[in-house]
């Protein structure tokens, strides 16, 4: 293999993850402050999108509130999120989740999504991990010129058959895709992931994770052993970057 085309930019450029949809309703909401047209326009929503009523209803409202005060929530789920991290160093009180790029809440998303979260990370990541396994990666959604031409399309548009809209309206595709809602997300099946290897996974942790950058790894294997729906994909993506690490740095390779 010598070329690979990633996926990845779709969310955030056709808008696709949870937060592009609140601040969507969020806007509309604030345009008339009408309840009443919010409850029936996420209703007719829902009838191509998969999530919750409740989860879209109070997702709303949170992107209706000011931004340092979501700012102020989110610093508190964070510390919650990273207790297993040797992170002393960091004072969390000091960063900021959403940067303010645009009044508009909405575009605010976006932009922090392209500016702030996303593209920049995306690309060096991709970059750096195709190259050490001597691959070149292709990341055809983060065109700056597709980006500008999706640009040019009305709020509206991004969510009139559900999230990304637009990817929904390609003629080509068939409708068993198309009109699919249900998602396997990243990551797949942890639950069985973790029945099925976790022998080895708290063998993993207990003796090669003990000098991994920021893993404290006797919190993260109290954590392992303590798993809960909650802070299952937290566990994973710990997991994964310690996985990564030592691949990389020590050239330990993993085998399942």
């Amino acid at each position: 293999i010598k070329i690979i085309f990633s996926g990845n930019g779709a969310d955030e450029i056709f808008c696709g993850y949870p937060s592009h949809i609140y601040s969507y309703f969020a806007y509309n909401f604030k345009k008339n402050y009408n309840i009443f047209k919010l409850i029936n326009k996420i209703l007719s929503f829902k009838k191509t999108n998969a999530k919750s009523f409740l989860d879209i209803f109070k997702g709303t409202f949170v992107q209706i509130l000011p931004l340092k005060l979501i700012n102020y929530i989110k610093k508190i789920q964070l510390k919650n999120k990273v207790s297993h991290l040797n992170i002393s160093k960091i004072n969390i009180q000091k960063l900021n989740f959403y940067d303010e790029h645009d009044l508009d809440k909405f575009k605010n998303i976006k932009k922090n999504y392209m500016d702030s979260w996303a593209l920049q990370n995306y690309l060096d990541y991709e970059d750096k991990n195709s190259m050490y396994y001597g691959i070149e990666i292709r990341v055809p959604y983060l065109d700056i010129e597709l980006e500008k031409i999706i640009n040019n399309y009305s709020l509206e548009s991004f969510f009139s058959e559900g999230s990304k809209s637009h990817l929904r309206k390609i003629s080509f595709l068939p409708d068993l895709i198309k009109k699919e809602k249900r998602k396997s997300g990243f990551a797949g099946d942890l639950n069985l992931f973790y029945e099925k290897y976790y022998k080895q996974i708290l063998y993993k942790i207990e003796n090669d994770f003990n000098d991994i950058p920021l893993i404290n790894n006797k919190k993260l294997r109290d954590m392992f052993k303590n798993l809960k729906l909650e802070n299952s994909e937290i566990f994973f993506r710990t997991f994964s970057y310690g996985i990564w690490y030592l691949n990389c740095f020590k050239e330990d390779e993993w085998e399942y």
